[in-house]
């Protein structure tokens, strides 16, 4: 449905399975940006090693992403690991 979404999907490599959906929609004149992610490897593994490493991912590259499309990605140290 491009522009509205986009669907990055791993097809091999050491995720059983690992989906990433974006969307965007318009909300007062502005763009929301929606992430849908879903992985899995082992359930234990899953819940306590690579959620909350995943959340962090997605929340900085989300705000370096934010940055970029308000026109202030020089904010963005390239020494921070986003992993």
């Amino acid at each position: 449905d491009r522009p509205r979404s986009f669907r990055d999907e791993m097809i091999r490599g050491p995720l059983r399975r690992l989906r990433h959906d974006h969307r965007f929609e318009e909300v007062d004149g502005a763009t929301l940006m929606i992430d849908r992610f879903q992985f899995a490897v082992l359930p234990l593994l899953d819940s306590l090693v690579l959620t909350p490493h995943f959340r962090k991912f997605l929340v900085g590259r989300n705000a370096l992403i934010k940055r970029a499309a308000e026109g202030d990605a020089s904010r963005y140290d390239v020494g921070d690991s986003l992993l």
